[in-house]
């Protein structure tokens, strides 16, 4: 079960790690491309972007995981190991916080 804890309130609390727009664009393209979002984020490799970019620069925890049902796709990345996770909803278009 995922819970939504806090919602980032403007730019001011958006991940500045993943602030750069690109990878959401990307599932966006794919989703007016093909009517529906990416099963998986390789799914947008190489036509939307050509790698999965890191979510932070750090040597651990710096990857994004994705997560797809048939009404929910949420990115996040961990931010303070071991909760901490930024969340986009791309069916709302907007950041959460999950702890």
């Amino acid at each position: 079960m995922i819970s939504v804890t806090t919602e980032f309130q403007g730019d001011a609390k958006k991940p500045l790690d993943a602030s750069d727009p690109h990878i959401l664009n990307c599932g966006r393209k794919l989703r007016d491309k093909n009517s529906e979002y990416p099963e998986n984020l390789s799914d947008l490799v190489p036509d939307f972007i050509n790698k999965i970019p890191v979510a932070k620069y750090t040597l651990a925890s710096n990857r994004f995981f994705y997560i797809s049902s048939k009404n929910s796709h949420m990115l996040f990345y961990t931010s303070l190991p071991p909760s901490g996770r930024p969340t986009y909803s791309f069916e709302k278009q907007a950041w959460a916080y999950m702890d």
